[in-house]
């Protein structure tokens, strides 16, 4: 990938991971050579390090970048820590601009400070969509403004996938969707995103999908975990027909159904049959960890 369309690139030579870090390229290749960063080799036997593991390692050994656009990120990206009450403002404003430069450094610069996507999700991305939507309800925001914002942090997403590591064959499967009548796209995308990071192998359905079609899913695809969020629910009692019969088709093969979202009110879960329910995106990261642990005891 071009570094100069702003897209993170999939691989890098050691003379550009040392620019990046800002460290020699001796450096590089002994911690190649130590494990501690991974390379392979091409035909001609030169080193190509995937982007993927040296933003793992800038993470962990809490290191700033020093020439971001040599990784495919926004210039200046990882020389700056935010806290989550700083970066709140910071994103609402890029979003608002419509600057997407700006809300994915914001982003990756979290990300990079140490933060789970959970976190992200729970203390900076949902608020601030949030808070979005109550301005173009108020008028402050045009109706392009706000489904604008919504692209961006999107694409956000979509390039946290990157982030994070590959899922392995040997991760257990979480599979999961929205359902019919439920527009929205990022729910789905987050809980995707928090599964992953804690080393699943998270398969999305998408959205809106009707709830007899996710029957034959779980035959096929055999999840260890399901999951469902749900932001919008039309019709409460024609939900809940559909919903029984698939939940209870998930249930009986022994498969655990996480269920979140803020259309689900209190008084709809009360009539519905879940495994678990999560008010936010760490609870999901706290079961989709213990189950994981549990599942790696038992074998």
């Amino acid at each position: 990938m071009n570094a100069k369309s702003g897209v993170m690139k999939d691989y890098i030579s050691t003379t550009e991971a040392a620019r990046a870090i800002g460290v020699s390229e001796s450096s590089v290749k002994r911690w190649c050579d130590h494990g501690i960063l991974t390379a392979v080799r091409t035909v001609g036997g030169h080193r190509r390090m995937p982007v993927r593991d040296v933003i793992r390692f800038l993470r962990e050994e809490d290191r700033t970048i020093d020439r971001a656009e040599l990784l495919g990120l926004p210039p200046q990206t990882g020389r700056r820590q935010y806290s989550l009450e700083t970066a709140y403002g910071k994103m609402l404003q890029a979003l608002r601009d419509g600057d997407e430069n700006r809300t994915r450094r914001i982003g990756i610069d979290l990300f990079l400070g140490g933060f789970d996507i959970s976190i992200i999700c729970d203390q900076v991305l949902v608020p601030v969509l949030a808070e979005i939507g109550d301005l173009w309800h108020t008028g402050d925001l045009e109706i392009f403004e706000e489904h604008r914002s919504c692209e961006l942090c999107k694409r956000l997403l979509h390039e946290f996938r990157f982030l994070l590591p590959e899922p392995q064959s040997s991760d257990p499967c979480a599979v999961g969707s929205s359902v019919d009548g439920d527009p929205y796209t990022l729910p789905g995308q987050m809980a995707e995103l928090v599964f992953l990071e804690s080393r699943w192998r998270p398969i999305s359905l998408g959205h809106a999908l009707p709830l007899a079609g996710l029957i034959p899913a779980v035959e096929r695809l055999e999840p260890s975990v399901f999951w469902m969020t749900l932001s919008n629910i039309p019709n409460p009692e024609s939900f809940l027909e559909g919903y029984h019969p698939f939940a209870e088709s998930v249930q009986r093969r022994g498969i655990p159904l996480i269920v979140g979202g803020r259309a689900l009110t209190a008084d709809l879960r009360k009539r519905m049959r879940f495994s678990s329910f999560g008010d936010n995106f760490a609870h999901l990261r706290i079961f989709a960890d213990t189950f994981r642990s549990m599942r790696n005891d038992s074998q």
